[in-house]
């Protein structure tokens, strides 16, 4: 496996449990993801992941997009583990390889100055699955472990996490509360089922 650290992550706490996660990876330091990642890739390739920072984690979402104004993406990946041949991302991006930005303290004060903004507005609601699954790359990521406990101390954001993912293990030992809610896509029917059978529980 590739590991492509941008030369600015090479401190983050994130960064360091990943190379933890992957001691036999080989780690080459970029100035910038997108030097990689723009880049048109064909041809079979090592397994290969990019590590980065990223500068507009917080986008505006299309008007009617979700459930009650405000809504934002949250954008904390790029690129679904995931081929779905019905799905946007496909082709989307010129390269498959994924990203992940691992600036979390950054990412969440761009959450809380967009917060800031709808005091008095209610709930503002942000979108995290629209780049990638995050759930299907938690466990590496540490996205829940991050975002549910910080989204569940917010008094008006909710945050939707979309996923055809069952990796759900550290959904059960997270106090999720009513701040989160959980999207799952087809794989309904087969968590239901491992439930039933006391596999997640």
């Amino acid at each position: 496996m590739i590991l492509y650290i941008e030369k600015s992550v090479v401190s983050e706490r994130q960064t360091k449990i990943i190379l933890e996660k992957n001691p036999w990876a080989k780690v080459l330091i970029i100035d910038n993801y997108k030097n990689i990642f723009d880049k048109q890739i064909s041809g079979t390739q090592e397994k290969s992941l990019i590590v980065a920072k990223v500068n507009n984690a917080v986008l505006k979402a299309p008007l009617w997009y979700g459930f009650s104004w405000p809504w934002y993406f949250l954008k904390t990946s790029l690129n679904c583990i995931f081929k779905c041949d019905y799905c946007y991302l496909q082709g989307i991006f010129k390269s498959d390889i994924s990203v992940i930005f691992v600036n979390y303290e950054y990412i969440k004060n761009q959450i809380l100055e967009t917060l800031s903004q709808y005091k008095d507005n209610g709930i503002v609601w942000f979108y995290s699955s629209d780049y990638s699954d995050n759930l299907a790359i938690d466990w590496i990521t540490n996205f829940s472990q991050e975002f549910i406990p910080f989204f569940g101390a917010l008094a008006n954001a909710k945050m939707e996490i979309r996923t055809k993912s069952n990796n759900i293990n550290n959904l059960l030992y997270l106090n999720a509360s009513n701040n989160i809610e959980i999207a799952f896509y087809s794989t309904l029917k087969k968590l239901l089922m491992h439930m039933k059978r006391g596999r997640v529980l």
